[in-house]
């Protein structure tokens, strides 16, 4: 198997420890909110991502519909970035210790993939960042289940957090696993705590996630 064949159909989920970061207010915010600081955090229980990606258990007819959805997906469970460039592999030292076969170039490609999947340079280091991979090929069924979506021109799977709009709480410690939302030094705090109040409690009778507010003073 090559890179082509791993990353071809790849995409992942990206999720950060930093709950309360003025950079990513700066950086990621302002992107959603087109120049604003409105934007929220939404805080994923990760026990609750594990779940929903079936990392330890086989697909079964009792398996929710979400979870199998996840994993046909190829969705893995949460892994955290490794802030080290210096472990790129090294083609050539291998080569000059064993010479080329079909199993160094396997061992290869999977440590290579895995660098690029899992590290980032130090300077990114305070994203803390998370990643969910997705590595299943996308097929005709995606698109005539609409298990999908449309991110510029390209189609993207879904990650699906319940198995049906009734049923947002099924087999999670937190509905939809929102365990927190925090919202951004310029946003109606108020506002965003009345609308997720009100949207879990029609949704599933649940109480709404907690909902606290940026101490950064930046406006």
């Amino acid at each position: 198997m090559d890179l082509a064949t791993r990353f071809m159909f790849g995409q992942m989920i990206c999720f950060s420890e930093a709950t309360d970061s003025l950079s990513m207010w700066r950086g990621y915010g302002q992107v959603i909110t087109r120049g604003g600081n409105g934007g929220v955090a939404i805080g994923f229980d990760s026990a609750d991502l594990q779940t929903l990606c079936n990392t330890d258990q086989a697909i079964s007819e009792q398996t929710p519909l979400n979870i199998s959805l996840n994993t046909r997906a190829g969705f893995k469970g949460v892994q955290k970035i490794r802030y080290n460039a210096s472990e790129f592999p090294q083609l050539s030292s291998a080569l000059s210790e064993e010479g080329y076969s079909p199993d160094l170039h396997l061992r290869w490609t999977a440590k290579l993939a895995d660098f690029i999947k899992h590290c980032k340079d130090g300077a990114f280091q305070e994203e803390q960042e998370w990643r969910v991979w997705g590595s299943g090929a996308f097929h005709r069924s995606d698109i005539a289940e609409k298990d999908y979506t449309i991110i510029g021109n390209r189609f993207r799977r879904r990650f699906h957090l319940s198995a049906h709009p009734d049923s947002i709480g099924n087999d999670l410690t937190h509905p939809l696993a929102i365990r927190e939302i925090r919202t951004g030094p310029n946003t109606d705090h108020e506002t965003i705590k009345r609308f997720c109040d009100t949207w879990f409690r029609v949704n599933g009778s649940y109480d709404g996630p907690l909902v606290t507010k940026s101490r950064i003073p930046f406006r």
